[in-house]
């Protein structure tokens, strides 16, 4: 596994921004396999960058802009990743435990046979993501067939931008469908869904 100084890792993601500019002698950044643990990343810009399989166990990538970064088999156990750009990011096999990734952009990312148990992803904007196999504390559900996107995770479901409890949803599901002009066929279906999340979310409670 690669060591890198605070140095060789700043100098890599300043070749990284000239790589994304265009600009002569900039780099893609390349940190496979690197040893980037609790490295501070905040807000770095790592779109295309290659992480594949690097450390970045408690490491602080809060507002980065990941977007389409390979974080293949990454072990980002713990990660602040609050907010951050992971959109159609590759993040199969990858180390999600007890990784924060509330309110990070996950559409079109592929999470397969990813580790999310006990990660926060709450109001995680996960619309198209390929969650096939991923491996979850508690269910993890979606669902596309009507306006907006929605999914059910740890007690919470989120449709379009709206996230609130289930037990919320279920009492309100039809009068936040009517503010956000869904068709009734739509509120019907929304409500079928979050009934559902109900009677999941009441049995694991039991558990």
């Amino acid at each position: 596994m690669k060591v890198l100084t605070d140095v060789e890792l700043k100098i890599v993601l300043e070749l990284h921004l000239k790589w994304r500019a265009g600009c002569a002698g900039g780099k893609r950044a390349d940190l496979r396999e690197a040893d980037l643990l609790e490295a501070n990343l905040r807000g770095a810009d790592l779109r295309g960058a290659d992480l594949s399989k690097a450390n970045l166990r408690g490491a602080d990538l809060s507002k980065a802009n990941l977007r389409e970064a390979n974080l293949r088999e990454a072990d980002l156990h713990g990660a602040d990743l609050l907010e951050a750009n992971l959109r159609e990011a590759d993040l199969s096999k990858a180390n999600l435990r007890e990784a924060d990734l509330s309110k990070a952009d996950l559409r079109g990312a592929d999470l397969s046979k990813a580790d999310l148990r006990e990660a926060n992803l709450r109001e995680a904007d996960l619309s198209k993501a390929d969650l096939r196999e991923a491996k979850t504390t508690t269910s993890l559900i979606t669902f596309s067939a009507c306006k907006h996107f929605a999914y059910y995770f740890s007690g919470y479901i989120k449709i379009g931008c709206i996230f609130n409890t289930v037990e919320e949803w279920n009492m309100r599901y039809r009068e936040i469908g009517k503010n956000q002009n869904y068709s009734e066929k739509d509120i019907t279906n929304y409500g079928i869904f979050v009934k559902m999340c109900l009677e999941i979310n009441e049995k694991e409670q039991t558990k």
